[in-house]
């Protein structure tokens, strides 16, 4: 594991927590919900690949929860030790995935253990009447993006630099 000072000097920029360029499937933004058919705010995007793709961490962090629910199926939060630099200023960054089919289980067993940009921490699911599906109409990566606790549309910040801070 790096030390601190390392951490504190790196910059990297979000990487895509899938390694092929899957089309969004839906976009963050109001819409009509393609399982209840009621208009909602959809509060992330939806990356469409196949069942059992391998998510990754786009920056480094630790895993905060993990659940499983009729709504949104399998699903982790991860809080990053880094922030967002823009506009000069520095802002928290938390990430959430949901319908997955599997946490990896280095995640499960060691929650809170600090995780590097690029690690393994699920599969994704989404497929109907499968463990981790949640509502959904087919396979799929749920992806939700928080700056300072406010969700934000995580197609906007693909050009933000991270800038790493020191400590766990």
């Amino acid at each position: 594991m790096e030390n601190t000072e390392e951490r504190e000097r790196a910059t990297m920029l979000l990487t895509w927590p899938v390694d092929t360029v899957w089309r969004i499937t839906s976009p963050y933004g109001e819409r009509v919900h393609p399982v209840t058919g009621i208009r909602t705010f959809h509060s992330g995007i939806d990356i469409g690949c196949p069942e059992g793709t391998p998510i990754f961490a786009p920056c480094p962090g630790i895993c905060m929860d993990i659940w499983n629910d009729e709504k949104h199926g399998g699903g982790l939060s991860m809080r990053w030790r880094g922030y967002l630099v823009r506009d000069g200023k520095e802002h928290e960054v938390r990430f959430g995935f949901a319908h997955l089919l599997k946490v990896d289980d280095a995640v499960v067993n060691k929650r809170s253990q600090w995780r590097k940009a690029g690690t393994l921490l699920a599969y994704s699911g989404g497929v109907p009447g499968t463990p981790g599906a949640g509502r959904s109409t087919g396979a799929h990566l749920h992806m939700t993006l928080y700056i300072d606790g406010n969700r934000v549309d995580p197609c906007d910040v693909s050009n933000w630099n991270v800038v790493l801070r020191g400590g766990k």
